[in-house]
């Protein structure tokens, strides 16, 4: 009996995993050719990260929205060829700085650099912006974690990951901007994840973020 539950088990968990497939399969049929084709470029570049289904989904669903920019901010945000709507050479320094074998390091730098191109470029209410800003604090504070600054290469790792976010002020014209967006949104505010330390802990080991 327990020999059949086990195998029913199985046959179920196949049965799961294979719709699961099917599923991120046929999303990716119904993507425009150039979103296929640039995401094939950066699979390329860190074939580790989009092998995991589960992931890459969720980071190409959490993608900034972001829409009818001026061009003035369109020439600011920059390019974005990658699933992730991100920088291009924000993405590519992430996976030239960041162990390649390190996901959860990767993902919440992307994660990150998300939320921050949504502060910055995502036309936010002052409350929505305080929310995502929270969400942005709590992934580099699991970044650090997850790079482990207890040894010579995850210190150096931490500050590359330091040096991800400077990316977004690399001109003078968008630390400008930048400045006038953390004003609007952040002025005599106090800020951080609102989550005590053991929270942050227990979030990062989770993933949530």
């Amino acid at each position: 009996m327990k020999k059949i539950s086990l195998i029913g088990l199985i046959i179920v968990g196949v049965v799961t995993i294979g719709c699961a497939v099917l599923k991120y399969n046929d999303d990716a049929t119904n993507r425009p050719p150039s979103v296929v084709q640039a995401e094939k470029v950066w699979q390329q570049k860190n074939p580790q990260l989009f092998s995991n289904a589960g992931y890459l989904k969720e980071l190409e669903e959490s993608a900034p929205k972001v829409a009818n920019l001026p061009e003035s901010l369109v020439q600011l945000r920059g390019v974005s060829t990658n699933p992730f709507g991100i920088r291009d050479d924000i993405l590519q320094y992430i996976f030239t700085n960041i162990p390649e074998s390190n996901e959860s390091a990767t993902r919440a730098a992307i994660k990150m650099m998300q939320y921050m191109q949504q502060i910055y470029y995502g036309d936010l209410t002052e409350s929505e912006a305080m929310a995502v800003h929270e969400k942005e604090v709590l992934s580099f504070s699991c970044l650090v974690d997850y790079l482990d600054g207890n040894s010579s290469a995850g210190i150096q790792n931490i500050r590359s990951s330091g040096n991800i976010m400077k990316k977004m002020r690399d001109t003078k014209s968008r630390d400008e901007y930048s400045w006038a967006v953390d004003k609007k949104y952040f002025s005599w505010k106090v800020l951080g994840t609102g989550l005590t330390i053991a929270e942050e802990q227990e979030a990062c080991e989770k993933g949530e973020f």
